[in-house]
């Protein structure tokens, strides 16, 4: 297989024939080295111009070792196959040579990185330097983001990827940057509110915020928190946030079913009209049974409903209506999912042999919750020694084990 390096303008560089699949990105590396003129570096892009390799930041080659690997199977080894490369300046005032610049950036302590952070005297000549600090002590992001590199993006970038937060020091210029903003979003949601209003006012973006990053939601234009659309494709992606939407969409039946669709906890923040609602509470007692807890006291006598919160969570038993915890139905799949439901029951089946057996099997100490009868059942208490339970003294009066 044959490797063309091309500059990202498209002027041919060099071609590497590939014939071992094993230290390729090594190769390619050496080849390019041979390409450089004195205090150049270089960077490498994919066919499809994705970073692979940034020499002066990257420690390892695993990224393009990984995907010349892909390349190399996936292909024919009589294909040609295209890497791009960006060159670069890099300026240092020690007058190095690449290698020796790249050791020295390689080794740099974070002692020597603060010194440098507070050095006020720092320019954006020092590119290279401000980012393999910003990337390996993110710490110092802050020093160098409040100096005179806040407008340039590659800076910036790097920073907010590091602490989002970061955005409110960035250029007013970078604050409407779709990318910039994103990056930090992704990284802390609260950064948005230090993004551009004229960013803030852009549907199309705020939507992809609010779909990385639903709870970003608050920090939305008073416009985008009315939208329907907005708070749907929010609530979609991390239903709880329905406790911040506006009244209005708390009683919206669409808004709602996708909240407790995505977490049933959400239910607890739907309107009482809706709490009341068979399909909405249905739904989010299968996503979460403990949702149960929030359903209408109507809808916690409805065995259909109740029977799907236990079987999703045993411990649900304890919102179910008096009546329901005296169904044997509902309480052996309580107890079958978890076993301390038992705690739960009616006294009456909390003297059932056949639902206490299923609890002890599954953890010894629900015993505990059984009729004081059957805690001194000889079968039971063996089912629940043999699941964990220690005996106290009392109970070893009644039972030779």
């Amino acid at each position: 297989m044959n490797i063309l390096i091309y500059t990202l303008l498209g002027v041919y560089c060099d071609v590497l024939q590939i014939t071992q699949p094993t230290y390729m990105a090594e190769q390619i590396i050496n080849v390019i080295l041979l390409l450089l003129e004195f205090k150049i570096t270089f960077s490498i892009y994919s066919h499809d111009y994705k970073l692979l390799y940034n020499h002066l930041i990257d420690t390892n080659t695993d990224k393009l070792e990984n995907y010349m690997t892909n390349i190399y199977e996936n292909n024919s080894l009589n294909n040609d196959h295209k890497l791009y490369i960006l060159k670069e300046y890099y300026i240092d005032n020690e007058n190095r040579s690449l290698k020796d610049y790249k050791s020295y950036l390689d080794i740099l302590s974070y002692r020597e990185s603060k010194i440098i952070a507070d050095n006020a005297d720092l320019s954006i000549h020092d590119k290279y330097l401000l980012l393999k600090i910003i990337n390996t002590y993110e710490i110092l992001s802050l020093s160098f983001i409040n100096n005179n590199v806040r407008e340039h993006k590659e800076i910036v970038l790097a920073s907010v990827n590091k602490n989002g937060i970061l955005l409110q020091y960035a250029s007013e210029e970078l604050k409407r940057d779709k990318e910039v903003v994103l990056a930090s979003v992704n990284q802390n949601f609260h950064s948005l509110k230090y993004a551009s209003e004229e960013l803030k006012k852009d549907k199309e973006f705020i939507l992809d915020v609010v779909n990385k990053k639903p709870l970003a939601l608050q920090y939305v234009s008073e416009e985008f928190k009315e939208d329907k659309q907005i708070v749907l494709a929010t609530v979609t992606n991390y239903g709880i946030v329905l406790c911040m939407v506006l009244k209005k969409f708390k009683d919206d039946r669409q808004i709602v079913l996708a909240a407790v669709n995505q977490n049933g906890l959400a239910l607890q923040y739907a309107s009482e009209k809706l709490k009341r609602d068979i399909t909405i509470v249905y739904a989010a007692v299968n996503n979460y049974g403990g949702s149960l807890d929030y359903a209408s006291d109507e809808l916690k006598k409805d065995k259909k409903i109740v029977l799907a919160a236990v079987k999703n969570y045993g411990g649900s038993l304890e919102y179910a209506s008096n009546e329901l915890k005296d169904d044997r139905e509902i309480v052996l799949a309580a107890v079958n999912n978890y076993s301390l439901a038992l705690q739960y029951a009616s006294e009456k089946l909390k003297g059932d042999r056949q639902i206490v057996l299923a609890a002890v099997h599954k953890d010894g100490y629900s015993l505990d919750y059984a009729s004081d009868e059957l805690q001194k059942d000889k079968e039971i208490v063996l089912a629940a020694v043999s699941n964990g339970y220690l005996l106290c003294d009392e109970l070893k009066k009644y039972i030779e084990i």
